[in-house]
């Protein structure tokens, strides 16, 4: 079920359901902390970091790219997209410093908050 809220997700996000991409995610992000599955909390941000570009926040959805790509417990094709997401970006150099130093903070728990604030 996880897996189907992620990829229904990424469905609301290329069709600007914004709103229901979000409820999406932070309902994977429960299932996924309850269950123990750090790998699905770590793909459910590679959603939201996708999500967070689209809102225009580039910054944030950076940092997340950046932070995730260097995660051991994410599938190498999740990293790898991370790293190629944060690349076809073409974001400004400050913005792209401004999130390098934002990730070089960041853990799991804090990328989390990020979700569950917005």
């Amino acid at each position: 079920e996880m897996s189907a809220l992620m990829a229904l997700a990424a469905c609301d996000i290329a069709e600007g359901r914004f709103d229901d991409s979000l409820q999406r995610l932070r309902s994977a992000l429960v299932q996924a902390q309850a269950k123990g599955f750090h790998a699905h909390v770590l793909e459910t941000l590679a959603v939201f970091a996708q999500l967070r570009h689209a809102l225009g926040d580039g910054t944030t959805a950076a940092a997340l790219w950046i932070f995730l790509s260097g995660q051991p417990a994410l599938d190498e094709a999740i990293r790898a997209e991370s790293r190629e997401r944060l690349a076809a970006a073409m974001l400004a150099p400050d913005v792209l410093a401004a999130a390098s130093a934002q990730a070089a903070g960041m853990e799991v728990d804090g990328a989390v908050a990020l979700l569950a604030a917005n």
